[in-house]
């Protein structure tokens, strides 16, 4: 019985396998049948059987062994997320005794080793697979009802096709069935000449599916990727190239004459010879000359990095109506040389990715015409061909080939966007013709496609894919970030990234600018926060959309600049609140304004009180690290004790006057120059200065050049206050000896401290207070950093500008009036300290006449000293009143010094 149940169960195994060996065979002669193959033929019964029997072998189970086992097992352990629960499973699953396990890890370790299987089955991979499809039936929704070229065209075949032009303004595909071309018709070589195209289409579009993206390779500064160079043999082969045509080395006049043939005989040879010459290969009769005349209609062939003009001719001796239909297809053998020496030309890595994509469609298209060419010579063989038909079937192509040659020799010495630009020139020249407009949008689209790859890898990435210098945004890497705290000239944020001088007409200046913009944006948040660039939102599956290209668009518009547009507000929205939160921006603008407007000026008088020592020393002696404790003291002292960031606040001594820094400002340069010969008059009080160091991303806006404007107003702003607190001590110090000779002294003193404080107030409360208050509500509705930046620095030249510190007669007369201050109480001190020692020695009559002299002094310099502060202050009033005709603000500050218009009457 046992015997019998196992004959009968092989029995049924090999019956189940001769089922499924037949059920193969006939799904293998299904399809030779549907490839056109007549399956009773002795070679396809051959091919049919030995693919059966590979099929068969590949769909039988197979038994894993111990070492494939564990192979497999290891492979998928060092691929996996967690090893340890990965074996756990696999365990598990053995306990319970699954039968399949060890075949199913020996074919998950296979298809895990290679990467791009591997993405095909991920989950990634179907996505891209479901963007395939996708993009598919929009191009087809888009074929019946928004049709990108024309539906009819005046060519009746060959590239001219209605099939071929249709074909190539969509993104369509279709089977191609084999046909013989034995005995074939003008019809069907120009059908067939007008499908090639889209099944080569096809195949491109299949042999880029699923490859992972190519790793970006950061350049040096200065430094240009040309890429690996190729091999010598390419340079050296002219007869592959072209590079021969025109030179003579193929001319072989041993040969009898045309004439001395019949009409018969002059037309098969002719027929031969223009087979060749349509191929770019010199006949016996038809041969290529180079020429000088750019005239004529000649061909280019490439020698070197020069251009070669070459025309083919036939030899004299043809007959009259031969050589008229030959003189008619000769110049599509010229326009056929020139596109072929295009693509030859286009082969180093160098000419970028926009000539390789240009040139590599003008080969499809030129594979046609190579159809054409094999086609035409089959009906030689078969004795179907004359003159008059190799005309009729080739005069439909001449339009395309003359536009193809005539955008390839263009198109020679330009790269990137000169040769997108050149192909929309062309479509603009002839919007009317649509057959040449078709044509030139499959040309553009081909052409335009790495760089539209390459704008968006930098609007949703803020990468930069230009290794052959093309791109539309130049890069800079040699500028850093640091330089925004350090040069007051810095140009990081604006020429880091900068559009280059010529971009795609189609994309249009306002956009491009938007594109370099976004990118900038991404890049300031990748430097910042990695993860709040993942926070943004996800790359769509079909990027930017369908670009539009042709003479009806509309520049700037369409669905790809809504997207770059969607972008660029998420970037700006992203970088902001990365500036506000991060940066704390808000938080440091208000340090600034306490530290260097003098919001709070109590750590001002605190730091001067205990650094008064120091800072009356040389500029050249000054010990910084003295002052930085002293500030840091002062600060801990007073009401910026809670603040967060008096740590990034230093100390910090210039060189020179304040009135030099601004002259050097308005030169342009920015830069700080030496000290200058009478730098060694200038005291710690004269040349003292705060500085700040904002960390990324508040440098953006806190910059060198803005904390430069917050210095020239604190120096300016410091230097009455200097003045004013030097008054008040000599004031105090005068008081005490309450003697007549004193009084006017005590008089000059208070207009003195009535102008500095009169001046302090204005530009205080009446220039930085309301800027500031404008300031803070326009940043509020700020929607990008660049905003942030323009507001910020309008309102720091405003209050340069109220200060006067953008007038130079202005500055100058208020800078002697407060020079004239401080001298004055330094000599009240003076003078009081020498009173006071006399006093003290009064006892003898020398004592007597030393006060004698002391008050005659006194009276001198109250005398001259006066008569100097009432000149200038007159002075300054009457400019302030001549400038206020341009800046009315400038009317308050003079009413405020002279409210009741007794200066001004008096120096009237």
């Amino acid at each position: 019985m046992s015997d019998a149940r196992a004959s009968s169960s092989s029995a049924a195994s090999a019956g189940d396998a001769a089922g499924d060996r037949d059920a193969l065979e006939r799904s293998v002669r299904a399809l030779t049948r549907a490839l056109g193959l007549d399956p009773e033929h002795r070679f396809a019964e051959s091919l049919i059987s030995a693919s059966t029997a590979m099929l068969e072998k590949m769909v039988s189970k197979y038994d894993v062994t111990k070492v494939a086992q564990a192979q497999a097992r290891r492979t998928l352990s060092a691929r996996s997320r967690d090893p340890e629960a990965f074996a756990k499973a696999c365990d598990g699953l053995r306990a319970r005794g699954v039968e399949e396990l060890d075949r199913y890890l020996a074919v998950l370790a296979k298809i895990a080793g290679d990467e791009e299987l591997a993405f095909a089955v991920s989950e990634a991979g179907g996505r891209a697979a479901e963007a395939e499809a996708a993009a598919g039936r929009m191009g087809e929704s888009r074929e019946t009802e928004e049709p990108e070229s024309p539906a009819t065209i005046s060519s009746p075949g060959g590239l001219g096709t209605p099939e071929r032009y249709a074909a190539l303004g969509r993104n369509v595909t279709s089977s191609i069935s084999s046909q013989d071309t034995g005995g074939a018709g003008a019809k069907n070589l120009a059908g067939d000449f007008g499908r090639m195209s889209v099944g080569s289409a096809v195949k491109r579009v299949g042999a880029s599916f699923g490859k992972p993206e190519r790793t970006l390779v950061p350049l040096g500064p200065n430094e240009l990727a040309e890429g690996p160079r190729l091999p010598d043999w390419n340079y050296k082969r002219p007869y592959l190239t072209g590079a021969h045509l025109g030179s003579g080395a193929e001319q072989d006049r041993n040969i009898r004459a045309l004439s001395e043939y019949g009409t018969a005989e002059q037309e098969l040879l002719i027929l031969d010879d223009l087979l060749y010459a349509m191929m770019g290969i010199d006949g016996r009769y038809i041969s290529a000359w180079r020429s000088t005349d750019e005239e004529s209609r000649s061909g280019v062939v490439v020698q070197g990095s020069r251009l070669a003009r070459v025309k083919f001719e036939v030899e004299i001796g043809l007959e009259a109506p031969l050589a008229a239909l030959v003189n008619n297809m000769l110049p599509l053998c010229t326009d056929a040389a020139t596109v072929r020496a295009f693509i030859e030309s286009r082969q180093d890595f160098k000419h970028g990715f926009v000539s390789h994509a240009l040139a590599a469609d003008l080969r499809e298209l030129l594979n046609d015409w190579s159809t054409l060419i094999v086609q035409l010579e089959h009906q030689r063989n078969i004795g179907s061909l004359s003159l008059q038909a190799a005309w009729f079937y080739c005069q439909p192509a001449a339009p395309a080939l003359r536009l193809m040659a005539n955008i390839a020799s263009r198109a020679f010495y330009l790269k990137g966007a000169s040769v997108l630009n050149l192909l929309h020139r062309e479509g603009c020249e002839h919007a009317g013709d649509s057959a040449v407009l078709a044509l030139v949008q499959r040309l553009s689209k081909a052409a335009a496609k790495p760089y539209i790859q390459a704008i968006e890898l930098w609007v949703y990435d803020g990468q930069v894919d230009d290794p052959y210098d093309e791109f539309l945004i130049l890069e800079q890497q040699e500028m850093k970030k640091q330089s925004l705290n350090d040069d007051y000239n810095s140009a990081y944020w604006t020429k880091r990234y900068s559009l280059r001088e010529e971009f795609p007409q189609f994309i249009g200046e306002q956009l491009a600018q938007k594109i370099l913009t976004t990118g900038r944006y991404l890049n300031a948040v990748r430097e910042t926060s990695l993860a709040s660039l993942a926070e943004l939102p996800a790359k769509p599956s079909d990027g930017l959309g369908r670009m539009q290209f042709g003479p009806n668009m509309i520049v700037g518009t369409g669905k790809y600049a809504d997207r770059i547009a969607e972008r660029f507000e998420h970037a700006a929205s992203k970088l902001l609140h990365i500036m506000w939160q991060e940066g704390d921006l808000k938080a440091r603008l208000e340090s600034m304004k306490m530290y260097f407007l003098h919001a709070r000026g109590d750590y001002l008088v605190f730091f001067l009180d205990t650094a008064a020592a120091e800072l009356k020393r040389d500029s050249d002696d000054i010990r910084l690290s003295k002052l930085d404790t002293l500030l840091d003291l002062a600060l801990k002292s007073s009401s910026a004790a809670n603040d967060l960031h008096s740590d990034d606040m230093s100390c910090s001594v210039e060189g020179h006057r304040l009135t030099q820094q601004l002259s050097e400002m308005d030169d342009g340069d920015g830069v700080t120059p030496p000290s200058t010969s009478n730098a060694d008059e200038l005291t710690g009080f004269d040349t003292f200065v705060l500085d700040y160091d904002a960390p990324w991303p508040a440098s953006v806006v806190l910059n060198r050049r803005a904390v430069t404007m917050y210095q020239i107003l604190f120096r300016h702003l410091f230097g009455f206050k200097y003045a004013e607190r030097e008054l008040c001590a000599g004031w105090q110090r005068l008081r005490s000896l309450r003697r007549n000779a004193l009084a006017k002294a005590h008089v000059l003193n208070q207009r003195m401290l009535n102008f500095l404080q009169n001046y302090l107030y204005y530009v205080t409360n009446e220039v930085i207070e309301p800027h500031w208050d404008k300031m803070s509500a326009q940043m509020e509705e700020a929607r990008s950093v660049d905003e942030l930046i323009a507001i910020h620095g309008a309102f720091l030249e405003s209050c340069m500008k109220d200060a006067t510190l953008f007038w130079p007669k202005l500055l100058k007369r208020l800078d002697r009036l407060r020079s004239t201050c401080v001298r004055f109480a330094r000599d009240c001190q003076r003078l009081a300290g020498a009173i006071e020692r006399t006093l003290a020695d009064m006892d003898d009559q020398a004592g007597v006449k030393r006060m004698d002299a002391l008050e005659d002094e006194v009276s001198t310099i109250m005398r001259e000293t006066e008569s100097r502060f009432t000149d200038l202050l007159t002075d300054l009033l009457n400019a302030l009143n001549d400038s206020g005709d341009v800046d009315i603000k400038l009317l308050s500050l003079s009413s405020k010094l002279d409210y009741n218009g007794f200066w001004t009457a008096k120096g009237g």
